[in-house]
């Protein structure tokens, strides 16, 4: 079976002045993308090979969904005209529809479905509709030809939608969802309590209160005594200042809300405060009240500062590294090697040395108790290909590029975040530790990191972990 997804400008177009910049296939509901919804819904019917068609292009789309591995499914993309009909639609895309059952999805609009339930959307249909609400139409049929002329036809029968027709019906859905529905989607997050979920490196600091139902994203501060809940739904990388109170409230991602506010029935996306009843929006100047959070990347100076430390670093340790490495070659016990090692999420790569050594000889414990199984990296800092301070190296394959998927922070070093931590390699803690770090990132943020790790033993396994990744 495969499903064919229609998002149209006209039906969704009113979303873009509350989140410019995204399009509205993925607006979230209790953190997860309703595009998303959509896809589990088509698997739940059995679906295996979807077609996402948008009259406005959405680079995001593309990019959050590839080409469907992580869902197992097949997706593909397609664009069409504005107020193109479904008849149309169907004989353009004749070649992927032809010859087997369709499900078809027209229309902005949340699909209510239980994951437990499992879904036969051809039993007892024949005339291709299988539900309608006021803002679009679930068809389905054996045989596309029955669905010829539908988009004319009298669409009446209205079970399991609702429609997305203004910024509340949004907010209603997300609440009902959190506070109803939980059990029967797949949502982001694992359960702690009954109705609270979380994310990952989630910081709940001492005289939080946190009423369910909830549901927090990823690279969340709750900060002493805020109160959160019920009805609350966190995005990623947001941070909640002491005393804060909300309630029944959306806090989209990157967003700060500071000390000793009170909101309820609202909608917080960055500096903006929405009433999703009026869709009134108001603007808040004050950056100590609220204020976006944007990922940091390394500026021109951070990256100047870290050139420089390297070539400090450098001179410091090449007269050790190339005595005690010689001492090693000469009993056999050392070598280096190059492998590849991401650099983005969009999984570029970069081939960097490795070095393997024998650390039980009194050579090789010198060695390592040094750190100079760094010093081979520092030269692509120097050449400006790698951070001297940054995330974990992550060796080139398969599972590491599904990682960094949901990972657009990363950004490797020659010294790894988690080092300047008490954490085993490859363990939730060492995540944790690398994602906090990467939200948190700056020039004197990574300086600590480094005081931390070259002037206490970790270091002396800041290079074993990447090894350890490596097939030998």
């Amino acid at each position: 079976m495969k499903a064919l997804i229609i998002f149209r400008e006209r039906d969704c177009g009113w979303l873009r002045e509350f989140y410019p910049g995204h399009h509205p296939a993925m607006v979230t509901i209790c953190n997860k993308p309703l595009l998303e919804f959509k896809l589990d819904f088509a698997m739940l019917c059995g679906c295996t090979e979807v077609r996402i068609v948008v009259d406005e292009s959405g680079p995001d789309i593309e990019t959050y969904f590839a080409g469907g591995e992580r869902w197992g499914l097949d997706i593909s993309y397609s664009l069409m005209k504005a107020d193109e009909s479904i008849d149309s639609l169907l004989l353009k895309n004749s070649t992927f529809c032809h010859a087997v059952p369709l499900l078809l999805i027209d229309g902005f609009l949340f699909i209510h479905y239980d994951k437990a339930k499992g879904c036969d959307p051809l039993a007892g249909v024949d005339t291709g509709l299988l539900s309608s609400c006021a803002s679009g139409t679930v068809l389905v049929t054996e045989d596309i030809r029955c669905m010829k002329s539908i988009s004319d036809g009298s669409l009446a029968q209205d079970f399991a939608l609702s429609p997305l027709t203004c910024l509340d019906d949004l907010f209603q859905i997300s609440l009902q969802v959190l506070e109803a529905e939980q059990a029967h989607y797949v949502l982001p997050g694992y359960g702690t309590d009954r109705g609270i979920l979380l994310g990952q490196n989630v910081e709940i600091s001492r005289g939080v209160a946190i009423v369910p139902p909830v549901i927090i994203g990823d690279n969340v501060r709750l900060l002493g005594n805020a109160q959160i809940g019920p009805g609350v739904v966190i995005g990623s990388r947001v941070i909640i200042d002491s005393g804060t109170q909300v309630k029944r409230s959306i806090v989209q991602q990157g967003s700060y809300l500071g000390r000793e506010l009170f909101l309820s029935e609202r909608i917080i996306s960055g500096d903006r405060v929405i009433s999703p009843r009026d869709g009134a929006i108001l603007d808040i100047e004050d950056g100590c009240l609220l204020s976006p959070i944007t990922p940091q990347t390394p500026g021109y100076g951070g990256r100047v500062v870290g050139t420089l430390l390297a070539m400090l670093l450098a001179a410091v340790w090449v007269v050790p590294y190339y005595l005690l490495a010689g001492l090693q070659k000469i009993q056999h016990d050392w070598h280096l090697e190059y492998r590849n090692f991401l650099l983005t999420e969009r999984g570029d790569c970069l081939a960097l040395p490795v070095v393997r050594n024998n650390r039980h000889s009194l050579a090789g414990k010198l060695f390592s108790a040094l750190g100079l199984a760094t010093f081979p990296l520092l030269a692509a800092v120097i050449r400006g290909k790698l951070l001297l301070v940054g995330n974990r190296l992550l060796a080139d394959h398969r599972a590491n590029r599904e990682l960094l998927r949901g990972f657009p922070e990363y950004l490797p070093g020659a010294f790894a975040y988690s080092d300047s931590e008490d954490v085993l390699p490859g363990s939730m803690e060492e995540e944790i530790a690398e994602r906090y770090h990467a939200a948190n990132r700056g020039l004197g943020h990574d300086m600590r990191i480094l005081q931390k790790i070259v002037w206490s033993n970790t270091s002396a396994h800041a290079t074993d972990k990447p090894a350890q990744s490596l097939p030998l």
